[in-house]
């Protein structure tokens, strides 16, 4: 298995409480809509946990995390990774694709308490609105 992705990941949270990130490289944008600052900061993002699922490539994969399961239906495969080394993020994560590997359908968190996070990736479109990886003009960023 290999994701290749962007440079940029952009995620929006809706109701009841809405706010959005934008990570382009290591630069990482969060901000609630309607406010008037938002907060900007550097982040190794191939080292966070969760983040380094989606941005590494399959060899380092393998040396942070072990498949501990895979299931696979007509609709979708899941793969269930555990990391190797504890960390304060989760104690396994699952990426959920579409049967025919094309596209990735979500991905899951089970954090040390037992809370399961999860993202539901849909409404893939061809070619994206200008400004969409850009973070708010009238936002002041606090830098972190």
């Amino acid at each position: 298995m290999a994701l290749s992705l962007p440079d940029c990941l952009r995620w929006d949270y809706d109701d009841p409480f809405p706010k959005s990130f934008i990570l382009c490289g290591d630069v990482f944008h969060y901000w609630h809509p309607g406010d008037r600052e938002g907060h900007r900061e550097e982040i190794e993002a191939r080292d966070q946990p969760g983040l380094d699922i989606l941005l590494l490539d399959i060899a380092e994969l393998r040396s942070r995390y072990s498949i501990v399961e895979s299931e696979r239906s007509a609709e979708q495969v899941k793969i269930v990774l555990r990391p190797l080394a504890p960390n304060e993020f989760a104690s396994e994560a699952s990426l959920i694709l579409d049967a025919s590997l094309n596209r990735l359908l979500g991905l899951q968190y089970l954090d040390l308490d037992g809370n399961r996070t999860s993202f539901e990736i849909f409404d893939y479109r061809p070619g994206l609105e200008a400004g969409t990886f850009n973070p708010p003009e009238e936002v002041s960023w606090l830098e972190y």
